[in-house]
C-alpha cells in the first residue's frame, strides 16, 4: 500500500511485470477500479508462491493473448495448478504486411488490421466482471496495445495511457536478464535490436495518434471492428468507480 492505495506493482518471484491498472482518472471524474484488471508478461514461470499472490489479488480470470504455438512451447507451467479461469484469445499482427525498419508503433497498428484484438476486447469486457490479468510474453507490445485500447474506451486521459504504457521501461531490465541466461531465448535476443525491447512513451504517443489519423478515435476504430457499444459499455461498468 502506498498512501492508502494498493501498489501499482506487484513484485513476484516468476513473474516480472505485472501491475494493477486501477485509480485512473477518466474525464468524467471516475476511475478505474483497483484490483480489477492486472497487466503482466507471460505467466508460465510462475511458482506456487506467486499462485498464493494471486488468490490474495482475488485475480479469477487470466486472458492469454499469446499465439498457440507460444502456448505450446512453453507450456502454462503452475498456472494451471491453480483455480484459474485461463482464456486463450491471440492476438496477431499481419506479418505479410510488415516492411523492413518498421516501428514498434507501426507493429502496434498491425494488431488492429485483424479481428483478434476486437475479439481480445471482447473477451474481457465479459471477463473483467472479475478481476483479470491479461498477459502476453512481455507483457508490453499485445498486452499495452490491449490495454491503451481499453483504457482509452472507457475514457482515461491519453497522457495517463502513455505513462501507463512507458511504466512497463522499469521492468524491462531483469526479464531481458532472465531471457540472456535461457539457453532457448538467448540468441533471439541478442539478435534482437535494443529498440524493440523498449517502451518508450513515444511510441504509445505516435501510436494512438495514428489511430486517430486512420480510424478517426480508439472509439470510432472499435466500432468499425464490430465491437458493440454495449460491449463498451460493460467494459465501462466493470473497470470504472466513483
Amino acid at each position: 500500500m502506498s498512501n492508502g492505495r494498493p501498489s501499482r506493482h506487484i513484485d513476484l518471484d516468476g513473474v516480472f511485470n505485472l501491475r494493477d491498472v486501477g485509480g485512473y482518472l477518466c474525464a468524467t471524474g471516475e476511475r478505474t477500479r483497483w484490483r480489477r484488471l492486472f497487466r503482466s508478461d507471460a505467466l508460465h514461470r510462475v511458482t506456487h508462491a506467486d499462485l498464493s499472490r494471486f488468490v490474495t489479488l482475488g485475480v479469477v480470470n487470466i486472458l492469454d493473448l499469446r499465439a498457440s504455438n507460444e502456448i505450446e512451447f512453453t507450456g502454462l507451467g503452475a498456472i494451471m495448478s491453480g483455480a484459474f479461469n485461463v482464456v486463450s484469445s491471440p492476438v496477431r499482427d499481419d506479418t505479410a504486411t510488415r516492411t523492413r525498419g518498421e516501428s514498434l508503433a507501426d507493429r502496434y497498428l498491425a494488431y488492429l488490421s485483424g479481428d483478434g484484438m476486437a475479439q481480445a476486447i471482447t473477451e474481457l469486457s465479459r471477463l473483467s466482471s472479475a478481476p483479470t490479468i491479461v498477459s502476453c510474453f512481455f507483457g508490453k507490445d499485445r498486452t499495452g496495445t490491449l490495454i491503451a485500447l481499453v483504457l482509452s474506451l472507457v475514457g482515461v486521459e491519453r497522457d495517463v495511457i502513455i505513462a501507463d504504457y512507458a511504466l512497463t521501461s522499469t521492468r524491462m531490465g531483469p526479464l531481458i536478464s532472465l531471457l540472456q541466461r535461457d539457453e532457448i531465448y538467448r540468441s533471439t535476443i541478442e539478435r534482437t535490436e535494443p529498440s524493440r525491447l523498449a517502451a518508450d512513451s513515444a511510441t504509445m504517443r505516435s501510436f494512438l495518434n495514428t489511430v486517430d489519423e486512420r480510424y478517426g478515435s480508439p472509439l470510432l476504430w472499435a466500432t468499425k471492428s464490430g465491437i458493440r457499444l454495449d460491449i463498451i459499455d460493460r467494459l465501462r461498468e466493470n473497470l470504472l468507480v466513483r
